[in-house]
């Protein structure tokens, strides 16, 4: 069995996405490279996001990053009240228990 490290994830604004990664989701800053315009943003499991800032427009690759929450209406009801667009409600196409979001790659 492997267990995944971490994620790299191409963005357009580096800050804006830093911010709302961590204000939005959480996520806490483990640590960053301002030289290769890099971030790596971890969840309280160790799972590390590097959010890198790339020169050109990102291109949606239909990728889907799933989070695991302790309770999914509390997560949704947290998550909506900071700002994220939710897809699909309880019950996603997916099989899911609870909503999908869309969460912004190219910020």
């Amino acid at each position: 069995m492997i267990t995944f490290d971490h994620l790299r994830i191409p963005v357009t604004d580096l800050a804006h996405s830093r911010d709302w990664y961590i204000r939005t989701l959480g996520l806490k800053v483990e640590f960053e490279f301002p030289e290769r315009q890099t971030v790596a943003l971890q969840d309280t499991d160790d799972f590390t996001i590097f959010l890198q800032e790339v020169p050109s427009p990102v291109v949606p690759n239909e990728c889907a990053l799933w989070f695991q929450v302790g309770d999914v209406d509390t997560a949704f009801t947290d998550w909506s009240a900071r700002g994220v667009e939710f897809a699909h409600g309880r019950g996603s196409p997916t099989g899911a228990t609870g909503p999908s979001s869309r969460i912004p790659t190219a910020t």
